[in-house]
């Protein structure tokens, strides 16, 4: 996100730049979160929508950042989808919502 960027702004402008699609901010629903952290120890949080509708076919806008842009089914994703991206997608292939990947288990 970018100052002063709600999480829906965020996603709507991400996917008009990365993807070219138009979303509908009133369309999106939040369905997964993931806090990742990866081998370096760096860590995010990633929110995964699902958009009802949208305008555009998708396409590569950002060449030097992703290998290629398709429709998979979410069962089968190539074996080079990022680690935390591929966790959000399973979590909403599960019906789950919320996940933590990369961190060491401590006592609550």
């Amino acid at each position: 996100m970018e100052a002063g960027e709600d999480a829906a702004t965020a996603i709507c402008r991400e996917a008009r730049e990365e993807i070219g699609l138009h979303l509908d901010r009133g369309s999106l629903s939040l369905a997964s979160t993931v806090h990742f952290r990866n081998e370096h120890g760096e860590a995010r949080l990633g929110l995964f929508f699902h958009a009802q509708s949208w305008e555009g076919e998708p396409v590569n806008a950002e060449p030097h950042k992703c290998a290629r842009i398709d429709w998979f089914p979410l069962d089968a994703l190539p074996d080079n989808t990022y680690p935390y991206t591929r966790i959000g997608v399973d979590l909403y292939r599960k019906r789950q919502n919320f996940a933590v990947s990369g961190w060491a288990p401590t006592a609550a």
